[in-house]
């Protein structure tokens, strides 16, 4: 008898774990639908006269190659972008208590961001796959708070000086830019730089400094033969 009430019970229990999970799923289904309702070109301003101000993190990763007399140099890091959406925000009482939530990359407005000195691609944005493109999140919060990450393998000129080889000097300055600037869109950087999960080089090491106009962020180096020593304007 104590067997056959103890498999109802666990019954009852599934069947309550079950309602609960449909309950969920319905409340983020409604919460997508009602994020995704504002089209992606749209800039995230109730107020489309107002400026979107997108604050940049940069975080170095590796230094994979630096070629002296081209001052090209290649690396890998990581970009983390902060701004806030006036349409993308809830109260989480309408939707089971959700605070946060993610939307696929292509379904919400990103800002528009490059590199100024490239080499070969200027965008931020280098997905090689599709399957890439479909990963990257993008996470709110109800506040309307956002954050994107993007994580790449990057191309830029160098300052190339081979006077003193090998004990020669080369600056080289990371500047991000928007293209946006006249639909009102700026740029900032209070979050600065990380290099706590910094992979080390043989060659080069990767202390640099960083400065910000209105739309245009830059993060400035010097390599000098093993390091790289900071440098301010």
């Amino acid at each position: 008898m104590n067997t056959v009430f103890y498999i109802i019970d666990l019954i009852v229990v599934f069947q309550m774990i079950v309602v609960q999970g449909i309950v969920i799923h319905n409340d983020m289904q409604t919460l997508y639908e009602s994020l995704t309702n504002v089209s992606k070109h749209i800039k995230p301003r109730i107020n489309q006269s107002q400026s979107v101000n997108v604050d940049v993190m940069f975080a170095m990763n590796t230094i994979q190659d630096y070629d002296e007399i081209s001052g090209n140099l290649v690396f890998t890091a990581s970009f983390a972008f902060f701004w806030k959406d006036e349409f993308k925000m809830w109260n989480p009482l309408n939707y089971n208590g959700i605070i946060n939530t993610q939307l696929p990359i292509m379904k919400t407005w990103v800002p528009a961001l490059v590199l100024r000195n490239g080499v070969n691609q200027n965008s931020l944005f280098t997905f090689s796959n599709m399957m890439d493109i479909e990963t990257t999140m993008v996470t709110y919060t109800a506040d309307g708070d956002v954050i994107l990450n993007i994580f790449g393998q990057y191309q830029i000129t160098c300052d190339s000086d081979v006077t003193h080889y090998p004990y020669d000097e080369h600056r080289c300055i990371i500047s991000v830019w928007t293209p946006d600037v006249l639909s009102g869109m700026t740029l900032s950087s209070v979050r600065g730089m990380v290099f706590g999960a910094s992979i080390g080089n043989a060659e080069w090491a990767i202390p640099l400094t960083s400065l910000c106009s209105a739309a245009h962020c830059v993060w400035i180096g010097c390599t000098k033969l093993i390091k790289i020593y900071p440098t301010i304007y």
